[in-house]
């Protein structure tokens, strides 16, 4: 079972270097940092499983995971990865199964408060939309 805490100040540093939040303004990173928190994984933890309903958007900061779609391995993501982008940004319920393939650590944010940040911020939305675009073309895998 994954393990929950806080987010510090270090995750919103990690936060603010990337690429997709830092298009939110200062107060909004705020509240998003502060409605989420860090999970720990496990080797052969599952983040997302595909085809059921992803309640969370997750930020990669440390271990690698791997990407299962139908039982094929079609990719690994790492470190400053997103994922969960697809389901969270409402272009399709999960098309693959996002396992630890070592021990990760990530940032879990809510699907409610990244739908209501993404209503609120459209750069925000469109980022994690082409991100999602971008993973489900063949050619990407």
């Amino acid at each position: 079972m994954p393990k929950k805490k806080k987010l510090s100040l270090e995750h919103l540093q990690d936060m603010q270097s990337h690429a997709l939040f830092s298009k939110l303004p200062e107060q909004t990173l705020q509240r998003l940092h502060e409605h989420g928190h860090a999970e720990c994984f496990a080797i052969g933890d599952t983040l997302i499983a595909q085809g059921e309903f992803n309640y969370s958007l997750f930020l990669i900061v440390s271990g690698v995971v791997s990407v299962v779609t139908d039982g094929e391995k079609v990719t690994t993501l790492k470190q400053g990865d997103v994922v969960g982008e697809i389901s969270t940004s409402g272009l399709s319920s999960p098309v693959a199964d996002v396992i630890a393939e070592e021990s990760v650590q990530a940032l879990v944010f809510s699907i409610e408060e990244v739908n209501e940040i993404a209503f609120e911020h459209e750069d925000f939305s469109a980022a994690m939309r082409q991100i999602g675009m971008h993973r489900i073309e063949p050619e990407h895998y």
